[in-house]
């Protein structure tokens, strides 16, 4: 996908890495399921669509980040995430690796976003996803946040 913000282009890059398994853990099903989930939490994040995260999430489920060691619930990570998300006018993981595990999949990526203000964010990071059924049990997110606190650091000297 490709999306011009003025300054460039950016292209979202996806590669399936899944790991098949000796013990046939991951069925085309089961691959196709996991592979669609995290389609669906790129378009999420993509569309800045806090609801289309939302539909993802177990009602249980829990969210860890690296950078502040708090375990969120869903209605904390719809508040925070939500903030997060009306910060920018364009949002995507680019660069992705996805590889499949057995209760879900590993994702790495990097957080490309256009400020509201014009300015461009990019940041390194990492989601272990965990499913239960159809939906996201827990994401440990790892992350470099000091790309986003340098620019949320300019923005308060402007």
């Amino acid at each position: 996908m490709l999306r011009s913000w003025g300054k460039g282009t950016l292209e979202r890059k996806s590669r399936f890495d899944g790991d098949l398994g000796e013990k046939g853990l991951n069925s085309d099903s089961d691959r196709e399921l996991k592979w669609s989930i995290a389609q669906a939490l790129q378009e999420a994040f993509a569309n800045r669509d806090i609801e289309g995260f939302m539909r993802l999430y177990a009602d249980d489920v829990k969210i860890w980040h690296n950078n502040d060691l708090v375990e969120q619930s869903r209605s904390d990570n719809r508040a925070s995430l939500g903030a997060f998300l009306d910060m920018f006018d364009a949002l995507e993981y680019s660069n992705v690796k996805l590889t499949l595990t057995e209760d879900g999949f590993v994702q790495q990526h990097s957080v490309r976003g256009l400020l509201k203000d014009g300015r461009e964010l990019l940041m390194p990071a990492a989601l272990i996803v965990r499913l239960r059924g159809e939906l996201i049990s827990r994401i440990d997110e790892y992350l470099d946040p000091a790309p986003f606190f340098r620019l949320v650091d300019e923005q308060a000297h402007d």
